[in-house]
């Protein structure tokens, strides 16, 4: 039998040792602020309040909902309680706490399996929107196929032209006109500006970019002229290095000191002319001329003239 104190017991600092607190599976009845037990349905220290017995560790007995978007703390014997979470369905508009499962599913099957309502990125880790994609990809080259320019397919450049997009990209895999440009199979054709469909472009609101380039053709005006290849008469013309230069077909000297002068011209041919003036008074003078081959003339005076009086100029003729 317990021993009945009808007063308070002071023990004056000093420790109480090898004590127990008073265990009982239910709180004891009538209590008094203050008044303490161990509750051995929980496992703590309890204390009365004054108004409810309460952890005397402040564990977390209990935190129970029924709303859907919170959570509830179950497991009292803390201190480490366990937390469930309330459910619910996932819709655009709600706001229920949702499991991994659920969050991967409404994002992969859900609403049109869209993610909806984002921002354009501006961290180069960020996710792209559409609309950002669509604005740096406007205009960039989109192979879209060959085009018959000996039919116009598919029809580019009438009145009932195709959809075209700037940027779109063509090859020309047959012959023909295309607008009034001649183009050949192998030429590419790229749209600078977009067109709509029956909107009827023109020549200038695309690129042509030639790959079966035509021989080169003369004509009145640059217009009117092919640019092209072209080619030379080497009796005409010589080419170094790209490089393009008239041949030569004069040739000048100047003589004196012989009655009878041959001069090497390497010219090539006898069809020269030969022309002869005095280098003091520059008036025309005249000897015999006779063509000794095709590389040299020899040139008689009655009378030897002074050493280079004479100018000599040989022009070949085709």
């Amino acid at each position: 039998m317990a021993i009945n104190y009808l007063n308070s017991i002071d023990l004056n600092k000093n420790e109480l040792q090898n004590g127990v607190i008073q265990v009982l599976g239910t709180a004891p009845g009538s209590p008094v602020e203050g008044q303490i037990y161990y509750d051995s349905t929980d496992d703590v220290i309890k204390f009365y309040n004054g108004t409810a017995w309460v952890s005397a560790g402040g564990d977390l007995t209990a935190i129970t909902t029924a709303t859907s978007d919170q959570l509830t703390i179950t497991d009292g014997t803390g201190p480490e309680p366990n937390i469930d979470i309330v459910t619910g369905a996932v819709t655009s508009s709600g706001v229920v706490l949702a499991t991994g499962q659920q969050i991967y599913n409404f994002v992969t099957i859900g609403i049109n399996a869209r993610i909806q309502n984002i921002t354009d990125p501006v961290d180069a880790q960020d996710v792209a929107t559409k609309n950002y994609v669509d604005s740096i990809a406007t205009g960039l080259l989109e192979y879209k196929g060959g085009y018959d320019a000996s039919t116009n397919t598919p029809n580019l450049d009438t009145a009932s032209n195709i959809e075209i997009a700037k940027g779109d990209t063509y090859t020309v895999t047959a012959d023909g006109l295309f607008f009034t440009e001649q183009v050949r199979a192998g030429d590419v054709i790229i749209a600078e500006v977009a067109i709509a469909a029956s909107a009827g472009g023109t020549l200038a609101d695309f690129t042509i970019v030639q790959s079966n380039v035509d021989l080169a053709t003369a004509a009145a005006t640059s217009g009117a002229a092919i640019k092209g290849i072209a080619s030379y008469d080497s009796a005409d013309f010589s080419v170094s290095s790209g490089f393009v230069s008239l041949a030569t077909k004069t040739y000048k000297t100047s003589i004196g000191g012989s009655a009878s002068i041959a001069v090497t011209h390497n010219l090539a041919s006898e069809d020269v002319i030969v022309q002869l003036f005095d280098n003091v008074t520059k008036e025309t003078v005249y000897a015999d001329v006779v063509r000794t081959n095709v590389n040299t003339v020899t040139i008689d005076f009655a009378t030897a003239p002074a050493a280079s009086s004479i100018r000599v100029l040989i022009t070949k003729i085709d």
